[in-house]
């Protein structure tokens, strides 16, 4: 059962961390209040219209989940850096305007990513509660109350699925914070690389953020498709990457949380 308590704490330390950094840092930044929330439902709706273009893109291609893994990765990539990122850029542009600073880049980045995280902690933790019921409830019929031999053979398919899962791969319940925390981090760069445009860079930044989140999420597509441990340990590759480039990016910030200009 170590899969099921990590994975229970860990939901409830996604929504209990997303609440505490959205009171904290809107205090001690003096942040405009409602920026967290705007922000987390702006990816939100990039979410939406992504999944529904992939689900479009797969239903008109059936033979895409039959393609080489390194391509299938590749194209999911692709999309994903132009999709996420661009939608970035439109939303900091034409909606985001008073955010151009470090300090308010990295309250957008903490409410982009915040928000879905809260939600994901969410339902990792009722889906703990769920999967305690299902791997330990030994009369499936009677508990769902059905006596459909169709239904009742993709229960207990979800069932064995489940118990392989916390038997073989007990850590990993552990695994939403590794990937919340990561995906942070690589918001927080992003978000930073994408605003040097609009304090003077050229729009190279922009398509340097579509490309290193098209790196990104393709190497954890690939490493979760290999193996699920694989898809973890790249998640924590993401996120040490990520924070070097924080860094520098952070580097063309002075102190005051403003741009610096000609170095000075």
């Amino acid at each position: 059962m170590i899969f099921i308590v990590l994975s229970g704490l860990a939901g409830l330390a996604l929504m209990v961390a997303t609440v505490y950094t959205c009171k904290r840092f809107r205090s001690e930044w003096q942040m405009p209040r409602g920026l967290y929330l705007k922000a987390g439902m702006a990816l939100l709706a990039l979410e939406f219209f992504h999944f529904a273009m992939m689900d479009g893109v797969i239903a008109m291609w059936p033979e895409f989940m039959n393609m080489n893994l390194l391509l299938q990765a590749g194209i999911l990539g692709i999309g994903a850096g132009i999709f996420f990122e661009f939608g970035r850029f439109m939303f900091l542009d034409k909606f985001f305007r008073g955010v151009r600073l470090e300090k308010e880049g990295l309250y957008f980045a903490l409410g982009w990513n915040g928000v879905a995280t809260f939600l994901i902690g969410l339902l990792v933790f009722l889906g703990t509660v769920g999967l305690y019921v299902l791997v330990n409830t030994d009369d499936l019929s009677s508990f769902f109350n059905t006596d459909d031999e169709k239904e009742m053979e993709q229960v207990v398919q979800m069932q064995e699925e489940a118990q392989t899962m916390i038997k073989d791969y007990p850590l990993l319940g552990f695994s939403p914070i590794i990937e919340r925390g990561s995906i942070l981090v690589l918001d927080m760069a992003l978000t930073l690389l994408i605003l040097l445009y609009f304090m003077g860079s050229s729009s190279v930044v922009v398509w340097q953020a579509a490309g290193i989140r098209a790196v990104a999420t393709a190497g954890i597509f690939a490493a979760q498709r290999v193996d699920l441990y694989l898809g973890a340990l790249m998640y924590i590759v993401v996120g040490l990457i990520s924070f070097l480039i924080l860094r520098k990016v952070r580097a063309h910030f002075d102190g005051s949380y403003s741009l610096k200009i000609n170095g000075t």
